[in-house]
C-alpha cells in the first residue's frame, strides 16, 4: 500500500512541476514566432535584383537595443548607408575642401591675366635743399620749403610670355582639385563599408548574446537541479562547484558582449551622426546581385580603380613640372603700363601728367644647375611613380581573383547552413512537444533551445560574410554605391 502511495504522490509532483514550468518565461520565450516560423522562414535566395538576409527577419524582425515609449528610428540597412552620407561630418568637410581647392585652381588661373590697379595719395614735400640754384626755382615757381601734395593714377601689367609656367601650375592646381575628389569618393565608398560592417556585427552580437543568455538560464536550472536533487556522485560539491563556475563563465562573457555590442553602437551613432541614441535595426539587408565574372570584375577594377587614378594624377603632375622647371631660363614678357597725375594742393599751374609704357623682359642665364638637378630629380620621380603603377595593376588582378573566389566559397556554404536551419527548427519543435508531455527535461530543452540559436547565428554569420565579400568586390572595383543596397 506504501509503495503505491509513493509512486502515486511521484506522479502527482511531476505533474505539478510541468504544471508549473508551463507559465515558464524562458519556456514561453519566442514560442510563438518559432511556430510561426516553420512556415515562415525562408532561405537566402539570390534573383535577378537582389540578395539579402531573405526570410531569416521573420524569426526576428527587429532588434530592439533600448525600451523607450518614444519614437524610435528604425534602420534597414539603406536607410542606415543614406543617412550616414547625409550626416557624416568628415564627408562634409571633405567636400567643403574640395570647394576651397576648386576656387584655389580660379585664383592660379587668374594670376596670368590683365591687372589693373588704381592708385592715390597725398604727402607733404619738403625742400630744404641749399644753393643758387635751389633758391632760384623756388622763388620762379613761389614756392614755400614744405607743400602738400596730391596724385593718383592707374598702373596695368598684362603677362604675355612666361615660357608655359603659369599653365602648368593651372593644370596642376586642377589636378590636386581632381585628387580631392577621388579622396572623398574613397571615404564615401569607405564609410558604406563600415556602416554595414557595424550593422551586421550589431545583430550578430545581439544573436550571441540571445545564445549566452539561454546557457546562463541552463547553467542557473542545472545548479538548481544539482542543490535540489542530490545524488551519491552530486554530495560531493566539485558537480556544483564546476557548474557555479560556468555560470560566472557565462556571466562575464555577457558583459564583454555587452560592451562589444555598446562600442559597435557608439560608432554607429557617431558615423550617422543620430542625436537619439535609442535605435532599432530592421534585418534588412539587400544587396546587389552579382552577375560579373572574374575576367569581369578584374577588367572593372583596372578601369575604375580609384588608387590607379591616383597614381596617375601624379604622374600628370611630374610631366607638368617639367614644364615649370625649363620655364625658369625661357624669357618672361609682360606689358606694363602706368599714368599718374600729380599736383600741389594750392598750385595748379604746376600740374603733372605722367604716362608711361612698354615691355618687360625676364629670363634666367645661369642658376648654378638648379633647375637642371630639379628636372633629374623628377624624371626620377616618374620612374618611380610607373613602377608603383605597374606594381599596383598586378596587385589588383591579385586581389580581385583572392576576393572573388573567397566570395564563391561563402555562397556555396549558405545551402549548407540552410539545411541545418531547417534541421534544427525541427528538433527543437520536437523538443518542445516532448516537454509538454514530459518526456525530456527543461535542461534538456534548453539545450536543443541553444543549439537552435547557435544556428541561427550561424546562419547570420555566413551572411554577413557574404554580404561584406561582395562589398570587397565593389569596392575594389569602384561600384559600391546607393545602387547596391537595393
Amino acid at each position: 500500500m506504501n509503495q503505491y502511495f509513493f509512486i502515486f504522490l511521484s506522479t502527482l509532483l511531476l505533474s505539478l512541476s510541468h504544471c508549473a514550468t508551463l507559465g515558464d518565461k524562458i519556456l514561453q520565450e519566442r514560442e510563438a514566432r518559432l511556430r510561426q516560423s516553420s512556415r515562415l522562414l525562408g532561405a537566402f535566395k539570390e534573383n535577378n535584383n537582389s540578395s539579402s538576409l531573405a526570410g531569416v527577419q521573420n524569426i526576428d524582425t527587429t532588434i530592439i537595443l533600448d525600451n523607450s515609449n518614444q519614437a524610435i528610428p528604425n534602420f534597414t540597412l539603406l536607410l542606415a548607408i543614406k543617412t550616414a552620407l547625409k550626416q557624416n561630418i568628415t564627408l562634409k568637410n571633405l567636400k567643403k575642401i574640395i570647394e576651397i581647392d576648386h576656387r584655389g585652381s580660379y585664383l592660379q588661373h587668374e594670376t596670368n591675366k590683365f591687372h589693373l590697379d588704381f592708385k592715390s595719395g597725398i604727402h607733404k614735400t619738403s625742400d630744404n635743399s641749399k644753393g643758387v640754384i635751389s633758391d632760384i626755382h623756388r622763388r620762379i615757381a613761389n614756392l614755400n620749403s614744405d607743400e602738400n601734395q596730391y596724385f593718383l593714377g592707374f598702373e596695368m601689367k598684362m603677362p604675355l610670355l612666361d615660357g608655359g609656367k603659369s599653365r602648368s601650375l593651372y593644370n596642376i592646381a586642377k589636378l590636386n582639385n581632381k585628387l580631392k575628389s577621388i579622396e572623398y569618393e574613397q571615404y564615401k565608398q569607405n564609410l558604406m563599408k563600415r556602416v554595414t560592417q557595424i550593422f551586421l556585427n550589431i545583430i550578430l552580437e545581439q544573436e550571441n548574446i540571445e545564445i549566452l543568455l539561454s546557457q546562463i538560464e541552463k547553467s542557473r536550472q542545472n545548479i538548481t537541479y544539482l542543490e535540489q536533487n542530490p545524488t551519491r556522485d552530486t554530495r560531493f560539491p566539485i558537480e556544483i562547484l564546476k557548474s557555479k563556475t560556468e555560470y560566472e563563465e557565462f556571466r562575464h562573457q555577457e558583459m564583454l558582449l555587452r560592451q562589444k555590442q555598446k562600442n559597435l553602437r557608439n560608432e554607429f551613432i557617431f558615423l550617422l551622426q543620430l542625436k537619439n541614441h535609442l535605435f532599432i535595426l530592421d534585418k534588412n539587408a539587400r544587396t546587389k546581385v552579382i552577375k560579373e565574372k572574374l575576367f569581369g570584375f578584374q577588367k572593372l577594377a583596372l578601369l575604375n580603380s580609384l588608387d590607379l587614378k591616383k597614381l596617375n594624377i601624379e604622374l600628370m603632375k611630374k610631366n607638368l613640372l617639367d614644364y615649370k622647371f625649363k620655364s625658369k631660363h625661357l624669357p618672361r614678357l609682360d606689358f606694363v603700363g602706368k599714368t599718374t597725375y600729380q599736383r600741389l594742393l594750392d598750385r595748379s599751374d604746376l600740374d603733372e601728367v605722367t604716362i608711361q609704357g612698354g615691355f618687360n623682359i625676364d629670363f634666367s642665364i645661369f642658376d648654378g644647375q638648379k633647375s637642371r638637378t630639379k628636372l633629374i630629380q623628377n624624371r626620377q620621380s616618374k620612374e618611380i611613380t610607373k613602377s608603383k603603377i605597374k606594381a599596383l595593376k598586378y596587385k589588383i588582378d591579385i586581389d580581385v581573383e583572392s576576393k572573388f573566389l573567397y566570395f564563391l566559397n561563402i555562397k556555396s556554404q549558405i545551402n549548407i547552413t540552410k539545411s541545418h536551419l531547417q534541421l534544427a527548427k525541427q528538433v527543437l519543435f520536437e523538443a518542445e512537444d516532448r516537454y509538454q508531455n514530459g518526456q525530456v527535461s527543461k535542461i534538456k530543452l534548453l539545450e536543443v533551445r541553444i543549439q537552435y540559436k547557435k544556428t541561427i547565428f550561424q546562419y547570420y554569420q555566413i551572411l554577413k560574410d557574404l554580404i561584406l565579400s561582395k562589398m570587397d568586390l565593389f569596392l575594389i572595383s569602384s561600384q559600391l554605391n546607393l545602387s547596391v543596397f537595393g
